[in-house]
């Protein structure tokens, strides 16, 4: 070959052999000697050994070439190799035959002839153009649906002719999969509230003793939101994104005004005009990333209905007597002890408020008192109508406040919390009841 390297091994070849025919002239060797020829042997830069017979090293060549093909049918072998063969005339001939031969069995790589499609600093490589015409092809298909205006990958990909190991060459379907799953790099995953140790783990692509090694902690550290943990995730070679037109009906909701009428009672209202939902039509231009949804911008929105607008009138109107319907709490803090319903094979009429932070009982809404004494299993108890239809009852208390026919408003004080009647401690026990029915005090109490 007429490369520079090969003039230059020539060069040195050659004069060492006009210094040693010179010296032989001149007197200085005692006796003939006869000149041999070997030949130097080199793949690309790389000085290999000698041999005596060309014929037997190129033969070695040949039979790797003869296997590489064998093994690999369907591949089109680089039979140029870069061998070289430097001749020299030499008077000592060094015998390097056999250890140049087994280093060509040994070492000696047959590249396959294949094409490579890069995607910026990553590649995979295929037999054929027609294979990675295939690929790109298969890739698209993937993630393309109805609706679609186009489908490109990013990086884009480059392909061209290149000498390859064989065992690199993947087929069509296996280039595919290697290009979507990627491969394993850093990623870093921050903790959000209620997370723990192994389902981090899990959703990872780690194993416990990696996971432990990469962030110098144990099972047993506790972990902080928002921490920042490093671990590790397959990120494909190159993304498929499709641009798509998707078009949706989307509810328009109806607003709601509020008209204060002073002649309704607070508390009561009703409902003057009902509203209805509108609708419309919004075309997307949808982005997807690998089949994910990463992003969608409106294209273009039309109403085909308009929303109605409900209006409802509030009662503004305050007697003293009559109930706002909104019930506040009786006490002054404290906790349900017990709710209304089944307890103790029996049902619990009312409610159970104990440990308030002072004993005052209040009145929950306006109302006027139509009981208030002593009643058997209740122990003091006080009765309320609201005059709306709403009556409440305070039972178990350690002494009354109010009258009978006496007006009292919402949150005045009229009794104090105790423990008379059938009961098992301090508490207030309040009973709800909506035009004779029971009710769960804590459905309505604000």
């Amino acid at each position: 070959m007429a490369s520079n390297n090969v003039i230059k091994k020539i060069l040195y070849i050659t004069s060492t052999l006009l210094i040693v025919s010179s010296s032989i002239s001149s007197g200085e060797a005692s006796a003939k000697v006869e000149l041999q020829k070997i030949y130097h042997v080199y793949v690309g830069n790389q000085y290999i050994g000698i041999v005596h017979d060309i014929d037997e090293a190129q033969s070695a060549i040949k039979q790797k070439i003869q296997e590489s093909k064998n093994n690999y049918p369907n591949l089109e072998m680089d039979t140029s190799k870069e061998v070289e063969f430097v001749p020299e005339n030499t008077f000592q001939p060094k015998e390097h035959d056999q250890q140049t031969i087994e280093w060509i069995n040994n070492n000696i790589e047959i590249n396959a002839v294949g094409q490579e499609i890069r995607f910026g600093d990553r590649a995979v490589f295929v037999a054929s153009k027609s294979d990675a015409d295939e690929v790109i092809k298969t890739l698209k298909s993937k993630f393309t649906s109805d609706g679609t205006l186009t489908t490109y990958i990013s990086p884009e990909p480059l392909v061209e002719e290149v000498k390859v190991i064989p065992q690199n060459v993947l087929g069509v379907s296996d280039a595919v999969n290697s290009i979507l799953k990627g491969t394993r790099e850093n990623a870093y995953h921050i903790v959000e509230e209620g997370e723990v140790l192994g389902e981090i783990i899990n959703s990872y692509d780690i194993s416990k003793e990696e996971f432990f090694e990469l962030n110098s902690i144990s099972e047993n550290s506790v972990l902080k939101i928002g921490q920042k943990l490093l671990v590790k995730s397959y990120k494909p070679i190159a993304d498929v994104m499709e641009e798509k037109l998707v078009t949706e009906n989307e509810p328009i909701p109806f607003e709601t005004e509020v008209v204060e009428d002073e002649s309704l009672y607070k508390g009561d209202q009703k409902v003057k005009q009902t509203g209805s939902n509108g609708e419309k039509v919004i075309q997307y231009k949808y982005i997807s990333k690998n089949g994910q949804l990463e992003n969608k911008e409106v294209v273009k929105e039309d109403i085909i209905k308009q929303p109605v607008k409900q209006i409802v009138v509030k009662g503004t109107k305050v007697i003293p007597s009559r109930g706002t319907g909104t019930f506040t709490w009786p006490t002054v803090g404290g906790y349900v002890s017990s709710k209304t319903g089944a307890r103790w094979g029996t049902i619990h009429k009312g409610t159970d408020i104990a440990r308030p932070s002072e004993l005052s009982i209040l009145s929950a809404d306006n109302g006027t008192v139509t009981f208030a004494g002593w009643d058997g299993g209740y122990g003091n108890k006080i009765e309320i109508s609201h005059n709306n239809g709403y009556k409440t009852i305070y039972a178990h208390l350690s002494s009354i406040s109010v009258n009978v026919g006496q007006t009292v408003e919402e949150g005045s004080k009229i009794g104090i919390m105790g423990t008379t009647g059938d009961s098992t401690g301090v508490h207030l026990h309040i009973e709800l009841y909506k035009n004779g029915q029971l009710k769960n005090f804590l459905d309505y109490v604000n």
